[in-house]
């Protein structure tokens, strides 16, 4: 609709553009970079001026461009700035991480851009070898030859593309720049979080999109006529490699596509993948403790610990989880321990800006805190110490992710004896779009189970909930 040549429809079109550009940004910043996505692709298919150099040609398309479409780019412009001011209000900065003079010599030295770039490639082209959950930074050798030559590869595929768009205003060249656009936020130009990863294979999709059009429109007839080569000849070849691609990718899907049938068996690919990686460790753990194969997972603890000489902090929080799961009251006294030398951010006045440079996640302190709060309940019979940990547990866990933990609350009102406000948060829950219902709903009869084995058969509360049946005789 932007493109159309009705002059009558662009105002429309600006307008419908400025809408969609907005709520691009409320699902992801990357929507940011649309302004020059636009630009770009309006260069790809904007025809050149005749005799006059490529640098006047490319000022002619870029100025006529912006006058043709003057309405949607000042409606970008507003819409932008007003959706940075609103993100400079709710987050206090523009850009959340930081930016230093440290992080650029570093990341120039050791070429980490046209590293980041040759596997982003290797990924397009290439992926068999590649594919994986995970890309962790600690297993590239930056140093290396064979490393070296494949950056300085990408570094020069790139420096021709921009060549050949600006020189030669060849189509394909502007399609495929306009795909590194969105691809050049996860070369580490900028700091951003990638869980310790060089490249992330999610973050391919909108650039694949722009790398495929590139292909398809690329001037192959040229290049036939240009080595001397038939183009049907070029067109045999073409479908045989692409033939090829496709069967061997078809083999690598149907291989590995079981290895995503659930959690556990993603992660335990991933964890033997990348043994060190403490992202696939941690999830491996946290997986075999949620399918209760605690051999697994106290092998897997006692094995790290072993080589490594301790556990990380997040181990030891998924260390006092798998024991108190497993019923060891030992996991109460560790826990207790970890959460003496843990920052209390739930204490402090700006403990929701310092948690986001805390190496572990609001969830992973949250679900800790949900875990010791079912401790006391399972272990102790006591229903206010468990209120009082699920209660820090609710400011750490966001409303989005907090299911288990208000399913615990209704167990914990029940245990007091507030059956009235028990009622009402399990219809309030009922009413929210929640997968696997069915295990929260047990959840609350396995801890009030736990909880009324503690307290005797005689007592009060247990009776009540018998009769209810909450839980069994």
């Amino acid at each position: 609709v932007i493109i159309t040549n009705q002059s009558s429809s662009r105002n429309i079109a600006a307008v419908l553009a400025c809408f969609c550009y907005a709520f691009a940004i409320g699902s992801k910043e990357s929507g940011f970079l649309f302004p020059l996505i636009a630009l770009f692709v309006l260069l790809a298919i904007t025809p050149a001026s005749n005799n006059i150099s490529p640098f006047k040609n490319l000022y002619v398309k870029t100025f006529k461009i912006l006058r043709d479409y003057f309405m949607l780019w000042c409606g970008l412009l507003i819409t932008g700035i007003v959706c940075l001011c609103i993100r400079y209000l709710s987050t206090g900065a523009v850009y959340v991480q930081n930016i230093s003079g440290a992080y650029y010599e570093d990341i120039l030295t050791k070429w980490i851009p046209l590293h980041a770039l040759a596997l982003s490639f290797q990924d397009v082209f290439m992926p068999f070898r590649t594919v994986s959950a995970l890309h962790p930074f600690e297993e590239i050798d930056f140093s290396s030859t064979l490393g070296q030559l494949k950056a300085g590869f990408a570094g020069a595929f790139v420096l021709a593309s921009v060549w050949l768009a600006v020189r030669k205003d060849l189509c394909s060249a502007w399609m495929f720049l306009t795909g590194l656009i969105p691809l050049a936020l996860v070369l580490h130009l900028i700091p951003i979080s990638t869980a310790g990863n060089i490249i992330h294979d999610r973050f391919l999709t909108l650039p694949l999109a722009f790398f495929i059009c590139s292909v398809v429109i690329f001037p192959w007839e040229q290049v036939a006529d240009l080595v001397k080569i038939r183009l049907k000849l070029v067109s045999y070849l073409l479908v045989g490699l692409i033939g090829c691609w496709c069967l061997v990718a078809a083999v690598t899907s149907y291989s590995i596509s079981r290895l995503w049938s659930s959690d556990l068996s993603l992660w335990n690919w991933a964890f033997h993948q990348h043994p060190e990686s403490a992202i696939a460790r941690y999830n491996y753990l946290y997986s075999l403790l949620t399918q209760q194969r605690y051999d697994l997972f106290f092998l897997e603890i006692e094995k790290y610990r072993k080589s490594h000489g301790g556990l990380e902090v997040a181990d030891q929080l998924l260390y006092a989880n798998g024991l108190i799961s497993s019923g060891d009251k030992e996991g109460m006294n560790y826990m207790e321990g970890v959460f003496y030398a843990l920052p209390k951010f739930h204490e402090m006045a700006d403990g929701k800006q310092k948690i986001n440079n805390f190496p572990l996640s609001s969830l992973q302190l949250g679900g800790a805190y949900v875990t010791y709060a079912y401790g006391a309940m399972m272990f102790n019979g006591d229903a206010k110490t468990a209120n009082k940990y699920n209660k820090i547990a609710e400011w750490y866990i966001d409303e989005s992710q907090n299911a288990g933990l208000m399913y615990q609350k209704i167990a914990i009102y029940y245990a007091e004896g507030n059956f009235a406000k028990a009622d009402e948060l399990l219809v309030d829950q009922s009413e929210r779009v929640i997968p696997d219902r069915t295990k929260y709903l047990n959840s609350i009869n396995q801890t009030l189970s736990k909880f009324c084995e503690v307290k005797g058969g005689m007592d009060e509360i247990c009776n009540q909930l018998k009769l209810r049946k909450l839980i069994g005789n």
